[in-house]
């Protein structure tokens, strides 16, 4: 636990219903964004940026995530339209496209990966003491939890469905022509 409080200070957390993903993402988008990795990571930048900015935060933000296959290309190529839904105050805190690391070599995502086990554990089976382990892992002032809620995931669907060439990127042979 010392090492990793070495680290990480703060954890934040993305969550959205994998049915309502499935029902209204996954039918409309690019193969590799189909992937509720994509959403929940997208989902934590906008949570982040909006809360950062409601604090008057100026230094811009920086977000690594973990390599999910596919996830890291495609996040570049629709970062930027994502972006556009946010505020103008919330879109200055963001340093750039985030980065997508090995959680092998970067040692807070394997803090972060760490905690995450013990919570879907937690999640998953309501006799599993992850209470202590996972209040152990998070960071000073606790973690930040962004919830994708479903309207959400309605309106990415449909914003999906109107940029042009996703249907191609549906599967692996077109999105790879």
């Amino acid at each position: 636990m010392t090492i990793l409080r070495a680290y990480v200070d703060d954890f934040v957390r993305g969550s959205c219903s994998r049915r309502s993903f499935r029902h209204f993402v996954q039918q409309t988008a690019p193969r590799d964004l189909a992937n509720p990795h994509f959403a929940c990571s997208f989902g934590v930048v906008a949570g982040i940026a909006r809360y950062a900015a409601s604090q008057g935060w100026t230094s811009p933000i920086e977000f690594v995530f973990d390599q999910q296959d596919g996830v890291a290309s495609d996040f570049q190529l629709f970062f930027d339209y994502r972006v556009k839904s946010l505020p103008s105050d919330a879109r200055k805190l963001i340093s750039a496209i985030p980065t997508f690391g090995d959680d092998k070599f970067f040692l807070p995502l394997q803090a972060a990966d760490m905690l995450a086990w013990h919570i879907r554990q937690n999640h998953d089976n309501s006799s599993y003491p992850a209470g202590a382990v996972a209040a152990s892992l998070k960071g000073s002032s606790g973690h930040m939890v962004t919830r994708l809620e479903d309207r959400v995931l309605q309106s990415w669907g449909m914003h999906f469905t109107k940029i042009a060439g996703t249907k191609e990127m549906r599967t692996k042979n077109n999105g790879e022509n």
